[in-house]
């Protein structure tokens, strides 16, 4: 039940902008990335020059509360 992180995210949430998203989430703790120069970019700060709302999530019942409105019930193995 983790959410991983993914490469690329400037990349992403400029297509998300451009395609008129007002929100993203991402991993928690991905709130870093290094840039093409090697520099050290704030995911968080970058989102929001971009007029997007940046949350993050740190689980699969997490981000199902932040996109659904609900949480998840976990499935007995019994």
């Amino acid at each position: 039940d983790s959410v991983l992180p993914v490469g690329g995210v400037q990349l992403r949430m400029a297509a998300a902008q451009k395609a008129g998203a007002k929100r993203v989430i991402i991993c928690e703790g991905q709130e870093f990335e290094i840039g093409k120069s090697g520099e050290i970019i704030n995911i968080v700060e970058y989102g929001e020059k971009l007029g997007l709302k940046v949350e993050s999530a740190s689980n699969l019942n997490n981000l199902a509360e932040k996109v659904l409105g609900l949480g998840l019930v976990p499935i007995s193995s019994n």
